[in-house]
């Protein structure tokens, strides 16, 4: 259970800087 939070935590935190990493790009382009 503790390892499949851990996972989703971190599957949490990769979407979280990928989505602020996608608005910082699409902010630079526009």
């Amino acid at each position: 259970f503790f390892l499949r939070k851990n996972i989703n935590a971190n599957n949490l935190k990769n979407f979280v800087l990928s989505f602020r990493e996608e608005l910082a790009t699409r902010n630079l382009t526009s």
